[in-house]
């Protein structure tokens, strides 16, 4: 499930862990710059 479509606020607030928003947010730029090829 990708967040690309939701405000990084709504993100930061569906993980309460700041730190886990973070290490989410890295896994998905990775995600995605890989499925751009």
């Amino acid at each position: 499930m990708h967040f690309s479509a939701l405000p990084l606020f709504h993100v930061l607030d569906y993980f309460k862990d700041e730190a886990q928003a973070i290490g989410h947010s890295r896994e998905w730029a990775r995600d995605w710059v890989d499925s751009r090829g």
